[in-house]
């Protein structure tokens, strides 16, 4: 499913003690600087996938100011190398630089590579970070801004909260990072930015919601479905789908399901008739009542509309129940348990989803 995504490459420069690490980690989650941001004493580009991320981190590890020369020309090797390969998603897309406030200044190397980047045909959009800005400091901005070539965007970052005395400064910058970062993006690359970050979860349902409805215009055209002697193959698939693509949206794994495939549990109990009526199958009932006319499964042969509305409420209802435990790190529970809180979940805000589903 990642897949879909493609890949976002996002080229990481700056020395070491500007707060790489920490701008990455307020935008990608805490466990994705950890395994790649460093500082050898030797110049070099290292890359690194986080594992179920569509994104690939460029890291310049020991960036020397003293050696400006040496440091544009590791850069604009990294650069030519990747554009000689064939598949897009290999290319750099995308060039932070950090500059750390207190400097005061920007420095020959961080002008040379903006220059650099500026130089390259098609260009490489950038987008210089003043790190660790809790002191709001204009003049330093005003300088990064008048010597900051391409002047792409250029960001007073605060990644996480500080306290100086007594007072706490709130983070800021992040949001801002975010966006700049989507609008200067290749278009192939904004769907796997967007599904990489973790600042900003408004962004990830967003772009779920339009997936469940890309889902429900789908399941609208397949053919008559008749239940409960079996469940369409077309539609089945459809929608498990969708859950799957949803889960690698929010960056669920096997691995947060406890070393079980939620996606393939879900479908033992579509497919398994235990007792007459699975959970699963109670998700479905459930939801059936919200759309008058429609009777239960038992007595329903359901149409392509139908089809359609149960699927955008069978999403909702899924994104609904998982994202809690995405946005905590949490494993999901087992298949039937997830089931049972999604039907409970119908139950309790039917009003919501009829009209989600009829819209």
């Amino acid at each position: 499913m990642l897949d879909e995504c493609g890949r976002v490459n996002v080229l990481l420069a700056g020395n070491s003690g500007v707060g790489k690490s920490t701008v990455i980690n307020a935008i990608f989650g805490d466990e994705v600087a950890q395994t790649g941001v460093g500082n050898p004493q030797t110049m070099s580009i290292v890359p690194y996938e986080p594992p179920e991320r569509p994104l690939r981190i460029y890291d310049t590890r020991g960036f020397e100011i003293a050696k400006a020369e040496e440091t544009v020309a590791a850069v604009r090797g990294k650069i030519s190398e990747l554009r000689s390969k064939v598949d897009p998603r290999d290319q750099i897309h995308i060039v932070w630089t950090c500059i750390l406030e207190q400097s005061h200044r920007i420095e020959p190397v961080q002008q040379g590579l903006l220059r650099m980047l500026r130089d390259q045909q098609p260009n490489v959009p950038a987008i210089v970070l003043i790190t660790q800005a809790f002191e709001g400091n204009a003049e330093m901005e005003a300088k990064v801004r008048e010597l900051a070539i391409p002047n792409n965007g250029v960001i007073p970052i605060l990644a996480t909260e500080k306290r100086i005395g007594p007072h706490l400064v709130p983070p800021r910058g992040v949001d801002e990072l975010v966006e700049t970062t989507l609008r200067l993006l290749p278009e192939a690359q904004k769907h796997a930015f967007i599904a990489a970050q973790t600042a900003r979860w408004d962004l990830k349902e967003r772009a779920v919601t339009n997936r469940i409805n890309t889902a429900a215009v789908a399941a609208a055209s397949s053919s008559l479905i008749p239940v409960p002697g079996g469940h369409s193959v077309a539609l089945l698939s459809i929608q498990m789908g969708m859950l799957a693509w949803i889960n690698s949206y929010l960056g669920i794994t096997i691995n947060d399901s406890g070393g079980k495939d939620v996606i393939k549990g879900l479908i033992g109990i579509v497919v398994a008739k235990a007792g007459g009526q699975t959970a699963f199958w109670m998700v479905l009932s459930e939801a059936t009542k919200l759309f008058p006319g429609l009777g239960t499964l038992g007595a329903a042969a359901v149409g392509g509309p139908i089809a359609a509305a149960l699927t955008k409420t069978l999403g909702h209802v899924y994104l609904d129940t998982v994202k809690q435990y995405a946005k905590s790190d949490l494993p999901l529970p087992p298949p039937d348990e997830l089931a049972q809180t999604m039907q409970r979940l119908l139950e309790l805000n039917r009003d919501r989803y009829r009209s989600i589903g009829t819209n």
